[in-house]
């Protein structure tokens, strides 16, 4: 699994992709499925994860990533972390010429 070692949230589109890692720490036991969904200005969306199965036990320290091939198109990305068809996470990524 790829550890984060450069933060940013600002790419260009001559990178090869970006990872999104997320620190999870329930208040309450979650299990379901989680996906990453990222989502253009337009609310289009362009990329996203498969599903996965989570069962995260209350105040445990977890930690997942997801990989993405860089997208095509300079912009503003918005990325929804869906649990159970639910978004509980997002975040934004811009994409430079």
């Amino acid at each position: 699994m790829p550890a984060p070692i450069d933060s940013r949230n600002h790419f260009s589109v001559h990178e090869k992709g970006f990872v999104v890692f997320v620190n999870w720490f329930p208040d309450e036991r979650l299990k379901g499925v989680a996906a990453l969904k990222i989502f253009d200005a337009r609310n289009k969306l362009v990329a996203q994860s498969k599903p996965a199965k989570r069962d995260l036990r209350k105040r445990e320290y977890v930690w997942n990533s997801w990989d993405f091939a860089m997208l095509s198109a300079p912009g503003l990305y918005r990325a929804d972390l869906m649990f159970n068809d639910n978004p509980i996470w997002r975040g934004y990524v811009r994409i430079s010429p």
